[in-house]
């Protein structure tokens, strides 16, 4: 606002409307940025793109002709669960290769020189490996399916899509547990951690697309394997020194839950400030050389 008021110092506008015109154009030219980093992004990794979906297309439909010949396509709930299961892994190893690009000096100067502020680089490249990724799952997925479906159908084979499962899984998860009419606190605790399980992992992986220059996804997973053992090392241990938490009830279990979910969400932001100051701090040539 002080800079618009310095060029206009005869300006009867009020402060409010100095201050509103500057957001305006500050939201103008990140808007500007970001589509010009988008049509980037995309168009120089759309080749990786296509491989990958080609990838993932091959992976479900194998994972479906498998569900089909273990049912007889009877039953759609095998493959519900296997396309469940590969999309998050997926989606998890894309958010992995978030920041791949600065593995080489050549990449962090190509990506350092985008016209562009840190901030809209940080986001772009987070949304384009979230909402790009997850669009890219769903688009092989149903290419995957469909194909299965017509190449079945074509030989007077019986075949049950999976959709109708996958819509009633979605639907029980976001379902409230209700017991006689009443909500079970441990059916929603159970949805709550399986969220805030999902989200920390998220992050533990992007945070790993920073710091570690290769076979990030694999390092990423080896240090929460380490980290799950350990934690659940520390609980038998408290176990052991206090017997009288030996006694399982409901309540003992939701303290348990509400503590750990309360240490996976404390952990899944201090890795996105972690991954954010780490991303602040790159520069074209390590501090190590």
């Amino acid at each position: 606002a002080s800079s618009v008021k310095n060029r206009f110092p005869f300006s009867p506008f009020s402060e409010s409307s100095l201050f509103a015109f500057s957001f305006l154009q500050e939201s103008h030219i990140l808007f500007l940025m970001t589509r010009y980093l988008f049509l980037h992004e995309l168009l120089s990794q759309w080749r990786k793109g296509l491989l990958i979906c080609c990838g993932m297309m091959v992976a479900f439909s194998v994972a479906l002709l498998f569900a089909w010949m273990v049912t007889d396509g009877r039953d759609g709930l095998l493959g519900a669960f296997l396309t469940i299961l590969l999309s998050g892994l997926f989606f998890v190893y894309s958010i992995s290769q978030t920041f791949s690009c600065l593995r080489t000096k050549q990449g962090r100067i190509s990506f350092f020189m985008l016209p562009a502020s840190l901030r809209a680089k940080f986001g772009v490249r987070i949304l384009l490996h979230t909402l790009g990724a997850g669009l890219a799952i769903l688009l092989s997925f149903t290419v995957a399916e469909r194909l299965l479906v017509l190449l079945l159908t074509f030989f007077d084979f019986e075949v049950v899509s999976p959709w109708g499962a996958l819509v009633e899984s979605f639907e029980s998860f976001f379902r409230l547990p209700r017991v006689e009419g009443h909500i079970n606190a441990l059916g929603v605790i159970s949805q709550v951690s399986t969220v805030a399980n999902f989200l920390f992992v998220c992050s533990a992986n992007l945070l790993g697309s920073v710091c570690f220059r290769k076979h990030s996804f694999v390092q990423t997973q080896c240090i929460l394997f380490l980290l799950f053992t350990g934690f659940v090392f520390l609980m038998g241990v408290y176990v052991g020194l206090h017997p009288q938490t030996r006694l399982v009830t409901d309540d003992v279990v939701v303290a348990f839950s509400s503590f750990f979910i309360f240490l996976e969400l404390l952990a899944t932001v201090a890795c996105l400030w972690g991954c954010w100051r780490w991303f602040g701090r790159l520069q074209v040539i390590p501090r190590s050389h």
